[in-house]
């Protein structure tokens, strides 16, 4: 396996032993399954001969990332980004951080796939590529920590004390061609707005903001201990203490956006960094890309969110009279299940079953997986999971539930007849 990095623009890191890290170069395509011909092959009989392709293109419209990277996939019998199949015939960009796998397993666990792997992009931009602006006065930019669809976070140095932050640098000229004008700067400013507004121990801090006729610069507490979903695969599934003190700092988190009458809207394990890597239940809440701010008498409208996360009146938003701030209590009940279990509770290759289930609340507690776990906390998951979003739990009612408190044992009987294991 070639290990030399010179000319490499990427590589696919290996997430499990099976299969080594492979490096990418050149502008030709760059071909993965199980035949000799392969760029890089994968002995294994579910692969297909030629079952995807990757290739570097070059992208004339935005300095901040000069290349675009995109994946095909070339087989029927599976490529995912990010736990979503591609499906054959599609193409996707493939953004630095995401993960591919091969080959998923039916079901609904999220680990143990064929292969899988996370794509790193080795593209650093100068800073003089940005644009001469007054943050660089003030701070080194560094390497890319992340991509999303209108921004880029990169390393961020202080240059007076040596401090390291997170900077997200949020391309104004790619929002706007997103959508119109007005509505682009709107939805740009809405992450922005949020984040000088609040500040809670358990929600990522902005610290500084710069603003240029083709950036935002947003200057961020740095967390160095990745995603909550990376945890959760690395350690299968969290214990039920562990799943505690993680689900209470959310909770917290929740609670106060909800009295500063703001809906974060995209709650989801991706979203939730560790402080750090000593730590798996140390959690901050990042990402406010989605969260907008609500009034009682009025109701958001949006379909807005990731599709595993999104409550049944999102879902339905766009036939009926909008919803509210209980879509991320919903998005709480099912982190709390995939903390405790390991398991997505909505799942389906197909888009339209998986919402069906949503709507219809069929999550289900087998006994496979929640062996162990105590009446209590699958009760606080049902609860969060109530299609009705005014008879689903709140954000404060749920801090003061007997699993949170840790007293499942001595109210045990109080739960005993709720008839958890039944789809409703």
């Amino acid at each position: 396996m070639e290990t030399d990095r010179k000319g490499a623009w990427g590589e696919l890191v290996s997430l499990t032993k099976k299969h080594p890290n492979f490096l990418l170069k050149g502008d030709d395509p760059i071909t993965i399954g199980r035949l000799k011909t392969c760029s890089f092959r994968i002995k294994d009989r579910k692969m297909s001969g030629v079952h995807c392709s990757i290739q570097r293109v070059k992208n004339e419209s935005n300095d901040l990332t000069p290349y675009n990277v995109v994946i095909k996939d070339l087989s029927a019998n599976g490529t995912f980004i990010n736990g979503q199949r591609l499906g054959k015939g599609n193409e996707k960009e493939l953004l630095h951080s995401y993960e591919i796998s091969f080959v998923f397993p039916r079901g609904r666990t999220i680990a143990e796939p064929v292969g899988a792997f996370r794509f790193t992009d080795f593209e650093i931009v100068p800073p003089d590529h940005i644009e001469d602006t007054t943050i660089l006065e003030h701070y080194e930019i560094k390497q890319q920590l992340g991509v999303g669809k209108f921004a880029i976070v990169r390393l961020g140095i202080k240059r007076e004390t040596g401090e390291k932050f997170a900077v997200k640098i949020i391309d104004k000229k790619k929002c706007f061609n997103e959508q119109s004008a007005r509505s682009g700067r709107d939805k740009m400013m809405d992450e922005v707005n949020v984040l000088k507004r609040i500040k809670h121990e358990n929600i990522v801090c902005i610290t500084e903001i710069y603003n240029t006729d083709n950036y935002i610069f947003l200057v961020l507490e740095l967390c160095t201990g990745g995603e909550l979903f990376d945890k959760i695969i690395a350690k299968g599934k969290y214990t039920e203490e562990e799943s505690r003190q993680v689900t209470k700092q959310i909770l917290s988190v929740v609670k106060y956006l909800h009295n500063q009458n703001i809906a974060h809207r995209d709650l989801k394990p991706e979203n939730i960094l560790l402080v750090s890597q000593d730590d798996d239940t140390n959690i901050k809440v990042a990402d406010f890309g989605l969260s907008r701010f609500f009034s009682d008498s009025d109701k958001l409208v949006t379909f807005a969110g990731t599709p595993q996360y999104l409550a049944p009146e999102v879902i339905r938003s766009a036939n009926r009279d909008g919803y509210g701030k209980a879509c991320d209590m919903w998005s709480v009940g099912v982190i709390l299940y995939i903390l405790i279990t390991g398991y997505m509770p909505f799942a389906s290759e197909n888009q339209n079953q998986l919402l069906n289930q949503i709507l219809n609340g069929e999550v289900e507690f087998p006994d496979s997986i929640f062996q162990g776990v105590t009446l209590a906390a699958r009760n606080l998951i049902r609860r969060c999971l109530t299609v009705d979003p005014e008879k689903r739990i709140t954000a404060e009612e749920a801090l003061q539930h007997p699993w949170i408190l840790g007293k499942s044992q001595e109210i045990k009987d109080e739960f005993q007849n709720v008839e958890i294991h039944k789809k409703k």
